[in-house]
């Protein structure tokens, strides 16, 4: 891991740095790739299949976030970042909710992406999304991002079903020394960030420390205020042996509610989310090597939930998830390569009010077995093979399996042809969920009081399938620097878990009836996705991502949450060696959000950051966001607007 490669073009160099960042940064693989591998320009992959696979070589479409595009496009958090990908949908349910999803299908709980932080699943088993705002991670942290466009529970089982975002965070060779960073601007925005990193013999280490404050959007009691500590330490034990621990921590209040509070008063949540992460590598000869990881996440929340209709309500779940996972890699010879392995998961649930008031936790246990064979049959034809296998407590087994062939059609193009098929098992809150509340007596519009059902399941829940037919082009003109992804796409969908009304509302006064979980929608979406990276001169770099996406459905409000289109740019120019300009552009469609009450009209934003480098050790950068004016963002209520911020960044 800590050799150093000598490289005669500035080309090969970077292709080795990617390839050796994502080693240290994931740590999961030490394949030995071939020469015409490193030799290449496109990236080198690690989590599309397990096995380090340069971009061409991948069985899926993967879109490749690196460090460079983090820092030009402006970004403060995570989610910003993805719109970028082509495909994907960014709304804000409030200033600190939210939720990012691929091809549409999603409320303010994005349940159908398999989020992983070096290789560590991180959606909430509650609600089944990311709480992007309460992962105990900072942006600085992150080295790169892939993002596979479509289903891979071939690889990732459960919720890897619509997409897969895999994030790695800088390993602690990477980041030596001291960072101190401040950010103010308007809108309440406030943030502070320390990091360090070292060495003391074989033993490296990086932490973080962020205070981070956003004020939401104008007119809506939605601020937020977290803290983030991050350790990550890495011990080499010899030539064979490497040990990486990690744990972390994010707390701090959000706030809820509006006025008058029919549903919601004003108040606030106190959210906290932690996790700890040991991974062993043991590396047997080369091309055999094993890997063993173990974590813990869990997340809480603490509210009091009071209305005009409702009784005041503890409204506080726990969740916790431990996980247990082996896998090996092993190289045969110079055309045949395999990763297998198995995991074993318990998640456990803790809320009497989610639960029909029961005090007893509620725990789904899932055990996976799961396989990938890469198989170089000419020199121009690749073959890929993945499966699957999952054991459940809520659906019983499930089996995804993914057949790819790559060929080779140039030297630097590729053609790629998959079917892939994959499940998504119900949550434990769409399976067993029964969510009652007492409801308080409201004579003027006829609501006399009692237990109100809000949620509740409908029993017998069947997983949701996906079956996936793509076509994928790889291109890379190396006289223009230029890279091109053009990908087609056809998914059938069925069985679709909706939360739907099964008898009208009555004509006036509150409750409706309860809306019950059920696999009650299929939907077919097909399109076309461009992805363009293009380096005209040494200096400078633009980025162009669309897609076109049809979708039939039998649910009109599945088919209203699909857009037509998305744009995704990113430009960045060296004036001077210490003076940066770069903007980025996004376009998202009309739609409606699964769960909003209206549509929301197609909108544009631009951000722009301007960063300049008083010395090696001193930056300064000023960034305005939405600076096209304000547009609705996920519902009406929701008015984003330009707002400025500026950053002093200390390298010590």
């Amino acid at each position: 891991m800590g050799a150093t490669y000598n490289m005669m073009r500035s080309r090969m160099m970077l292709a080795l740095w990617a390839l050796g960042s994502a080693h240290l940064a994931h740590g999961d693989a030490r394949d030995v790739l071939s020469e015409e591998s490193f030799f290449s320009d496109l990236p080198v992959v690690l989590s599309g299949t397990r096995l380090h696979q340069p971009l061409a070589d991948t069985p899926m479409a993967i879109t490749v976030i690196d460090r460079e595009m983090i820092e030009a496009s402006g970004a403060r958090k995570i989610y910003d970042i993805f719109r970028l990908i082509p495909g994907v949908q960014i709304g804000a349910y409030s200033g600190h909710n939210q939720v990012v999803t691929y091809h549409g299908l999603s409320d303010q709980y994005s349940r159908r992406m398999q989020i992983l932080i070096d290789g560590r699943s991180v959606y909430s088993p509650i609600y089944g999304d990311a709480e992007w705002n309460h992962l105990p991670i900072a942006l600085e942290d992150i080295e790169r991002i892939e993002f596979i466009r479509g289903p891979n529970a071939a690889t990732y089982g459960a919720n890897a079903f619509l997409g897969t975002i895999s994030i790695f965070t800088r390993h602690p060779r990477q980041a030596q020394g001291t960072i101190l960073k401040t950010t103010g601007g308007e809108g309440g925005i406030r943030q502070v960030l320390v990091q360090h990193g070292g060495a003391v013999g074989d033993f490296g280490y990086r932490m973080s420390a962020e205070y981070f404050a956003d004020g939401g959007f104008p007119d809506v009691h939605d601020s937020q205020l977290y803290r983030i500590f991050n350790f990550h330490g890495d011990y080499q034990a010899g030539l064979q042996d490497d040990v990486e621990f990690q744990f972390g921590i994010n707390a701090g209040p959000r706030d809820v509610g509006e006025e008058p509070g029919w549903i919601y008063k004003p108040g606030h949540i106190d959210w906290t989310n932690s996790f700890q992460q040991l991974r062993w590598h043991h590396t047997v000869e080369a091309g055999n090597e094993y890997t063993f990881q173990l974590y813990h996440n869990r997340e809480s929340l603490k509210e009091m939930h009071t209305s005009i209709f409702f009784e005041p309500f503890d409204d506080s779940p726990t969740a916790d998830r431990l996980d247990l996972e082996m896998f090996n890699q092993r190289i045969f010879g110079s055309d045949h390569r395999l990763v297998w392995g198995a995991s074993i998961r318990r998640d456990e649930i803790h809320s009497p009010v989610l639960f029909g008031g029961s005090d007893d936790p509620q725990v789904s246990r899932l055990s996976r077995l799961f396989g990938h064979y890469e198989w170089r049959l000419t020199p121009s034809l690749l073959l890929n093979a993945g499966l699957m296998w999952e054991q459940n407590q809520i659906t019983g087994s499930d089996l995804s399996p993914r057949l790819a062939l790559n060929y080779r059609i140039a030297p630097a193009q590729t053609l790629k042809a998959s079917v892939s098929q994959a499940n998504r098992t119900p949550l434990l809150f769409e399976d067993r969920g029964n969510l009652v509340v007492q409801g308080r007596p409201v004579p003027r519009l006829g609501f006399g009081g009692g237990p109100v059902s809000i949620y509740r399941s409908a029993g017998n829940l069947r997983p949701e399938t996906i079956t996936s037919w793509e076509v994928d082009y790889v291109g890379q003109f190396q006289e223009s620097e230029l890279t091109l992804d053009l990908r087609l796409f056809r998914d059938s969908i069925h069985d679709l878990i909706d939360a739907v009304q099964i008898t009208p509302p009555p004509p006036s006064g509150y409750p409706s009836p309860p809306l019950v979980w059920d696999n009650r929608s299929s939907a077919t979406l097909s399109g076309v996705e461009m992805s363009a990276d293009w380096r005209p001169t040494p200096r400078s770099r633009l980025i162009f991502n669309y897609s076109y996406t049809e979708v039939d459905s039998n649910s009109r409000s599945a088919e209203d949450s699909v857009p037509h289109h998305t744009i995704g740019m990113l430009a960045l120019y060296d004036i001077l060696p210490s003076l940066r300009l770069s903007g980025s552009y996004y376009h998202l469609g009309e739609m409606k959000w699964l769960d909003a009450d209206s549509r929301v009209d197609a909108y544009d934003r631009l951000d722009l950051k301007m960063r300049y480098s008083l010395n090696k050790h001193v930056q300064l950068s000023l960034t305005a966001q939405d600076v096209l004016g304000k547009h609705e963002d996920y519902n009406q209520r929701n008015k984003a607007d330009t707002r400025v911020f500026a950053s002093i960044k200390i390298d010590l």
